[in-house]
This record gives structure tokens, C-alpha cells and sequence, in this order.
């Protein structure tokens, strides 16, 4: 089993890197050509654009051998573009676009209510009608009782007594 090497602890300069990198990341340089190439969407994040940003010297991070590898690697891997809108049509497509995908959303979650609501209605209904039977089954039922009764027959009890019925109003 390979053993991790124990990288070691960050000097200042490298956490000025670390710190600049950061700051590019979030789109908030405080170097002035930076903040001049922010504003027109042009900013990138190179080892020149964060050397500049910490205020060091870009040999520390600018070569395959440099100083500081683990800074440099993040560089690499967010050698992207930073995307920020150019302009005011950017924003405005963006802008339409999100607001489409809430119409959508929202169109969606109203036909969904609409399905709940006349689920709902149905079911309502269905148990009024149950109940409408019940009280008529329930009314032969007492009806049956009182004549068999009268007659003097003897009643049978159909339904189980562990049963438990709704109590008749």
C-alpha cells in the first residue's frame, strides 16, 4: 500500500496566490487593469492574471517546475474563462430565458393543483353517495328489525357483533 505523503504547510506567498485566485474566482480583483477587464467581460484566470492579482512575481506560478505546483494546478484547472455578462443584451437574454422556465413551472404546478382539486371533488362525491347508501341500507335494516318484531319472528343477526358500524344519526 502506497504511503500519502504529508504535503507541506503553505507559506505566506503561496496563501497570497491561494488568496488572488479567490478573488478572480468570485469576480471581485482588486488590481486595476483586473477590475478594467472584469467590467468588460474579458477576465481570465491565467497564472499572469494571479500573479497580478497577489501582487508577486509570475515565475512563482508561471512554469511547469515553478515554486508553488499546487497553486499552478488550480490555474489549470480553472483556466476557463470567467463568464460574466458583456453586456446588456446578455443580461436581457438571460433574464427572458429564466422567465420562461418559471412560466413553465408555474403552468405545471397549476395543472397539477387542478388534478388534486378534481381528484379531491371526486372523492368527495364518492363519499357523500357511499354515505347516502349507507343510510338507506341502514334505514331497510332498522325497518326490518321493527317489523320482524311486530311479528314475532326471531332475528338472526347477519353482521358479525365485533363489527364496528358508524352510529346512525
Amino acid at each position: 500500500m502506497a504511503r500519502k505523503v504529508a504535503e507541506p504547510p503553505m507559506s505566506s506567498l503561496e496563501r497570497d496566490f491561494h488568496d488572488a485566485l479567490d478573488r478572480l474566482i468570485a469576480q471581485q480583483p482588486r488590481h486595476k487593469d483586473l477590475i478594467a477587464l472584469k467590467s468588460r467581460g474579458k477576465l481570465k484566470i491565467s497564472p499572469t492574471s494571479v500573479a497580478k492579482e497577489a501582487g508577486h512575481s509570475r515565475t512563482h506560478i508561471g512554469t511547469k517546475k515553478c515554486k508553488f505546483p499546487r497553486v499552478r494546478d488550480r490555474i489549470e484547472e480553472l483556466s476557463q474563462r470567467v463568464q460574466s455578462p458583456s453586456d446588456s443584451n446578455d443580461v436581457i437574454k438571460e433574464l427572458r430565458r429564466q422567465v420562461a422556465e418559471l412560466r413553465d413551472k408555474l403552468h405545471r404546478q397549476q395543472d397539477e393543483m387542478k388534478a388534486h382539486f378534481n381528484a379531491r371533488r371526486r372523492l368527495e362525491k364518492d363519499s357523500a353517495r357511499y354515505k347516502r347508501e349507507y343510510e338507506r341500507y341502514k334505514a331497510i335494516y332498522d325497518r326490518s328489525l321493527k317489523e320482524a318484531a311486530a311479528d314475532g319472528r326471531k332475528i338472526i343477526q347477519l353482521v358479525p357483533p365485533d363489527l364496528d358500524l358508524p352510529p346512525s344519526a
